[in-house]
C-alpha cells in the first residue's frame, strides 16, 4: 500500500518522560507551573522577571535576583515549581479560564524561557463518568 494524499502525517511526536521534557502550564488563577527539568534548564532561579511581546503573544521568563522588587518569586512544590503571576496577566489582559499547557516551551540562547500563547492545549482532564 502506498502512502498517498489520503494519509495524514502526525506532527506531534512521541510522549517524552517528564524528566526529559520542558513542561509548563498556566492556570486560571495566574499560576505558572514549571516541572523540575524546566526549572533546572532555566538555571534553578529563586525569582524571575516576566516579559510579554504583545505582537507575537510570547511570554518570556528570565532568571532574576529575588532581591529585585519586580521579580516574581519561584516557589518549590511537591513535583515542580510555581510562579504566582496574577498581576502580570492582569496587566497585559491575558485571560485564562482553565489550566492549559504550552505545547512548545523553549529556552533561548540567552537563557530565557519562551512561552507562546498561540501554542497551548488544555491540560485538565474532563471528569470521569461514573459506572452504573
Amino acid at each position: 500500500m502506498r502512502i498517498d494524499s489520503d494519509f495524514e502525517k502526525f506532527h506531534g511526536g512521541p510522549t517524552l518522560a517528564s524528566r526529559d521534557r520542558l513542561h509548563v502550564t498556566i492556570g486560571k488563577k495566574g499560576l505558572l507551573y514549571l516541572n523540575n527539568n524546566t526549572h533546572r534548564l532555566l538555571g534553578r532561579p529563586q525569582a524571575v522577571y516576566l516579559h510579554f511581546n504583545r505582537a507575537k503573544e510570547i511570554i518570556a521568563v528570565q532568571p532574576a535576583s529575588p532581591r529585585m522588587p519586580e521579580a516574581f518569586p519561584v516557589r518549590e512544590k511537591r513535583e515542580g515549581f510555581s510562579i504566582h503571576a496574577t498581576p502580570f496577566f492582569r496587566h497585559f489582559g491575558i485571560c485564562i479560564d482553565r489550566t492549559e499547557r504550552f505545547i512548545r516551551p523553549d529556552i533561548n540562547e540567552e537563557g530565557a524561557l519562551l512561552l507562546e500563547l498561540k501554542y497551548m492545549a488544555i491540560a485538565t482532564r474532563s471528569p470521569r463518568k461514573r459506572r452504573k
